[in-house]
């Protein structure tokens, strides 16, 4: 079956959408497990130079991650709300 362009733009803004709407989520997550300044000092000290924007967006995959991962484990012996 051959997809319209109209279609593969329609596709592709219902997918950009659905992604965007994760981002206050993901945000949350990540900001209530851990500070920004921890983000900074761990680029900080890998990086060795001048922290630009570009750099320290480049870990944010990682602690989003980190912060998944570790929050799904604590979660049996947690109680209370984000």
């Amino acid at each position: 079956m051959t997809l319209t362009k109209t279609r593969v733009g329609e596709l592709f803004v219902l997918t950009e959408a659905f992604l965007w709407s994760l981002f206050p989520v993901i945000t949350i997550l990540t900001f209530s497990a851990m500070g920004p300044l921890f983000s900074l000092v761990f680029a900080r000290l890998f990086l060795h130079e001048r922290i630009m924007a570009y750099q320290i967006a480049a870990f944010v995959p990682i602690f989003i991650g980190v912060v998944l991962l570790t929050k799904s484990r604590n979660e049996e012996g947690r109680t209370g709300t984000i």
